[in-house]
């Protein structure tokens, strides 16, 4: 899933902590794999960085989803 995070472009490869008895809140989900669009896997430090914004993981979550 293709995402923008701090005017950057990623792909998105896994979503984890996705628990459906807790739709709409999804507190528990996270984003664990990422890359960039060469590729390349992005570090740990993007990593939290996203997981961090919570309001980028929500949207990030509901995307995944669909």
């Amino acid at each position: 899933m293709e995402t923008v995070f701090n005017n950057q472009t990623f792909i998105i490869t896994n979503v984890a902590g996705i628990d459906m008895a807790d739709y709409g809140d999804f507190c528990d989900a996270y984003i664990e794999e990422a890359e960039y669009p060469d590729g390349t896997p992005v570090g740990d430090d993007i990593l939290d960085a996203m997981n961090d914004n919570g309001g980028f993981v929500s949207v990030t979550v509901f995307e995944w989803i669909q």
